[in-house]
This record gives C-alpha cells, structure tokens and sequence, in this order.
C-alpha cells in the first residue's frame, strides 16, 4: 500500500507514519528525496516506540573511482542487520539513492554478521582469512576503519560500523577479554563485553531494502517533487542508471533501463496512492496566542518540553491549561493541531531548533593509514639506521627474557634490525620520486648520518623559502572585505539552527580573516555532520554579499555536489 501526503510538515508525517504502524502491524517504508532526515528522524522518534532504522546511500557513483566511506557502509550494515533480526514492524527511512542500490541478500547477510563476546571461542588461526575475506585489510598499526593486526595471542580491529577499534585478547580459541583503543596513541580505553563485525565493503549486490521488510509493507513519499528531482539528479549523473518518475500523475511507474528497482522477477508494478484524509494546522508562534485558542484545542493535547526549566516557563506562560491537557518531556520540531490531536512543543516558542549530530568516530585526527600500512617486501626508512626493506614481525626474547614483538629490518649485506613495536614510531615507509628502488644503507655506516644531515640543512633552506613567501605575502596583503552589511546579517538570522560554541569560535575567526588586511590562511576541520558546511556558506555569502566576488565550492564526488548545491539552493 501506498500512500501520499502533500502540504505538510514533518511532525503530522510523523504522527501519521507511526499511527499507520501501529493500527496495521505492518513495517513502513518512508521514502524521500534528500539528505533532510534528521527533523523527520527527530520527529518519528517521539511518536513511535522504537525509533526508526536509517539507510543511507553512498556519497558515491558506481561510476566514480572512489569507494564508499566505511562510516557510510557500517552504518548501512547495521541498519541491515537490525531490519533481518527486528521481532516486530520497523519505520525505515531510506532516501532514494538508497533505494535504488543493490544489497546483500538477507539470507547471505546472515552468515557475514559476527559478534564476538568475551568467554567466545573463534578459530584464532582462521580470524585473518575470516576478516580478510570481510573486506579488511591487514597492517601492522591499526589506526583507521576496515583494519586488523594480528600481534602474538592479540587482534587489533577497527569494524567499519564501531567509532572505536576493538583489542581482543585470546587464550588459545577463546576470546578472554575486549577493549576499545585509541587509534592514535594505541592505548586501551575501557573494556567491553562484545563488539559487532560487519563487513568492511559491500559485495554480491543483488537485492533489494526492500526484501528485508516482509512481503507486505507500507510506502510512503515523503515530498514527490524533492523525490522526483532526487531522480533526475541521479539521471544525469555519469555511471548511474536511467530512472524515470512520470510526473503529478495519480499512477506512476518506475522505469529503469538496466534493471528493476524492487529486484523481483515480476514485471514492473504501477504504484498507486491513496489520499488519506487528514488536517493539520500549525501551533501559534507566541505563548499570547496559545492562551486564545485553548478553547479549542481537542482533548489530550500536548504540551512538550525537553527540561524542567522549559515546563516550568511554560506553565508560568499558559497558566489556564485545560485539565485535560499533559505535559511530557520529549521533542518535535514543530507542533500541529489535528481533530484528534494537538501537540505543542516548546520549539514553536523558544525558536531553539534540535541539531542531530551523530558520532562517527571517537576521534578524528587518525593518520593517513596508507602511511603505516606496511607490507613485507617494503622499502622502509628508520630514522636513525636509513632505508631497509621491512620483512614482516617475528617474537623474540628482549633484553630482559620476555617474549616481545619486533618489525624485522632488512638491510645491505643482509644484515638485520630488530625494531620493537614500542618504537614503530621511528619507520615509516619509503616514499621516492624515481621508479628505481633506493639502494640499501649500511648499518652502522656513517653514510646515512651524512644524508640525514644533508636533508635537515635542506628543510632549514625550505623553511627560510617559507618564511621568505610569507613575509611577501604580509607585504603584499589581501582582499580586505567590509564588516557584516545588512544582507549578511539578515542571511545568518535565516539559519533554523543555534551554532555550537565551537561553530561561533570559527565563524568568527575566519570573519576576522577576512576583514583584516594580510592574506588569508585558513583550514576549517570537523567531524562527519558537526557543521562545517554552515560554517562555509556563512564565508561564502560574505564573499559574494559584501565582497561582491564570485565562489567556488569543490568536494570530491558527484553526489557530494548535487547535495551541496540543493543546500546552497535552499
């Protein structure tokens, strides 16, 4: 069944999605045209009991010689992997892209889901095959996702859907403990009792979402227009395939030139929607005009509020509630007043909206792990002995007779130097201009010491360069643009969203860059979601706004900029 509603706001599609869970028991399908789930996330997390399961699609084109974020594809697994195991009816909210993506079958899906509990026997000789055939790759540092090393009796791993890599401790077979770790500086955090595998790319791609919902679920489209430009979007792109919606039409058909999108042998079915009856009306802006239509509000309206404080002011605002109203502690990011329902949230006051950031990793400022990902047969320098070959790990006794974990150095003459682990920090792999392999130093010869030398009086001449570019560059100065005009400020007043401290700390350092003489360097950083594209338009405005210059935004895949621009467009 398929239903549309049109003219409405999030809170109302919400109340009505999981009213329809609830009154028929069947999962429902919320599709939608873009990347703005997270007010319609919100929302459905206050009116169903369970919230709801995302699936995201790839910031990627089949197409693109980019493979997909690991944050991306552990999320998409766990949303797979909590569809196949839910006991009841699940609200799945899936964007078209995602839609349109293949998928593991759910009875293949099964046996590439793993979760390893402390006191759980795992074939220890098999685990590097096991994750290796997962799609993980093997290092001797484990410092980013899709990573595993095998050290002695210990695996270091770093699952694709976890914002932590796992340290887990077998005695023979059986797994004795689990903790998390930093990636950087590799110490151990906190322990665990389990952790969940999932793997680390996505293969034999066959399915589709939607056989993981039963054989009958609820559809709804979420905005048919945002839906229908999603699709054209993704027409045009290179390396994605032909999807047509007929528009504004009470029947559409979904035509694809390479292959089905529901992925069943039955021809392609007319998708028919049904109008479903209902009137909503927005909540007053002001506490004034709320206390004027408290007579008529239906029975059990709601009053909502994310603290105390938020009651408190409340009631002190509308002190002739009626009776038969409550106040509950929860959030919408507007309110709606329906025949049978009505549901006030403080956020219709306050003009506080919710910011969703959801945590990707526990840290962000990882290495590069193609940096330290070394293979036996690696050209390698230590920064104290010179260029070697690395040969891979071996257990040695150390200097006091305990058995201890060492990188094996190959150099000329083929003599050898034992690394321990605690001193990886000294190798790093060669990297060379020239096609030829690097000759091999000697160890304990002085010829090293000599090019070492060589190279640090070359960075003291490339650091007099930089400070001779940078002391131009002060000379010369920079685009001086003007304090904020009134478009500026009318602009960052339109944002529905309160910054972060951490936003305001940068939107007013790079404010201060470019209304100062000198040129600008600036290098904004952040973490998956927390912003960083608000702090940008708000520069960019500014340069066009006040600066009257033109802006370019690059990113680096095609779905990233069609996301961009319906951002800058909106």
């Amino acid at each position: 069944m398929n239903h549309l509603f049109e003219g409405l706001w999030d809170s109302p599609k919400a109340y009505l999605i999981a009213d329809s869970l609830k009154n028929t028991g069947k999962s429902v399908l919320v599709l939608t045209g873009g990347p703005r789930e997270d007010s319609l996330f919100d929302n459905l997390s206050f009116f169903a009991k369970e919230p709801p399961i995302e699936f995201p699609a790839w910031e990627t084109l089949p197409g693109e010689e980019i493979p997909p974020s690991p944050d991306i594809i552990g999320k998409r697994f766990e949303a797979l992997d909590r569809l196949i195991h839910k006991k009841g009816p699940a609200i799945l909210l899936c964007p078209i892209p995602a839609l349109l993506l293949k998928v593991v079958p759910p009875k293949q899906l099964r046996s590439l889901l793993h979760r390893w509990k402390v006191g759980s026997r795992v074939d220890f000789d098999q685990i590097p095959q096991i994750l290796t055939d997962l799609g993980y790759r093997r290092s001797t540092v484990v410092s980013d996702k899709g990573e595993f090393a095998v050290r002695g009796g210990i695996i270091d791993l770093f699952p694709v859907s976890s914002s932590d890599p796992f340290r887990i401790e077998f005695t023979d077979d059986e797994i004795e403990a689990i903790r998390t770790f930093d990636p950087v500086g590799q110490k151990s955090i906190a322990k665990a009792e389990s952790l969940f595998l999932c793997p680390a790319k996505e293969s034999s791609l066959t399915s589709s979402i939607t056989e993981y919902l039963g054989p009958e679920f609820i559809v709804f489209w979420d905005e048919l227009l945002s839906i229908e430009d999603a699709i054209i979007n993704l027409k045009e792109m290179p390396g994605s395939r032909s999807i047509l919606f007929s528009p504004f039409a009470e029947t559409w058909k979904l035509l694809s030139t390479q292959q089905q999108v529901f992925c069943s042998d039955a021809p392609l079915e007319e998708l028919s929607f049904a109008g479903v009856p209902f009137q909503a009306a927005r909540v007053p802006h002001s506490f004034a005009r709320v206390m004027d239509c408290l007579d008529h509000l239906p029975e059990g309206t709601v009053f909502l509020n994310t603290n105390e404080t938020e009651e408190a002011e409340m009631r002190r605002q509308l002190p002739m509630i009626p009776k038969k109203a409550r106040f509950e502690k929860g959030y919408l990011s507007s309110g709606f007043v329906s025949e049978k329902a009505a549901f006030v949230p403080n956020v219709e006051f306050s003009k506080r909206a919710h910011i969703r950031r959801q945590k990707w990793r526990s840290t962000s400022h990882t290495p590069a792990s193609e940096f330290h990902e070394l293979t036996p047969g690696d050209r390698v320098v230590h920064f104290h002995n010179g260029i070697g070959i690395y040969r891979g790990m071996e257990t040695q006794s150390n200097h006091l007779g305990k058995p201890t974990e060492f990188l094996v150095l190959e150099y000329a003459g083929e003599s050898k130097l034992f690394v321990p682990l605690s001193q990886a920090y000294l190798i790093s792999r060669y990297i060379g201009t020239s096609e030829e392999g690097p000759t091999l130093s000697q160890l304990g010869g002085k010829r090293w010491q000599a090019t070492k030398a060589t190279a640090q009086a070359q960075i003291v001449g490339y650091a007099n360069e930089l400070l001779q570019l940078y002391a131009e560059r002060a000379v010369q100065g920079g685009f001086r643009y003007p304090e904020d005009g009134t478009l500026m400020r009318q602009f960052e007043e339109e944002f529905p969203y309160i910054e972060t401290e951490d936003q305001k700390l940068a939107i007013e350092a790079i404010k201060e860059n470019m209304t100062a003489e000198r040129l600008m360097d600036r290098l904004l950083c952040g973490d998956v979601g927390y912003g960083k594209t608000e702090v940008a338009m708000r520069a960019a405005f500014k340069a066009v706004a006040d600066g009257k210059k033109q802006v370019a935004v690059l990113v680096p895949t095609t779905v990233l900029a069609q996301q961009h621009l319906n951002t800058f467009r909106e």
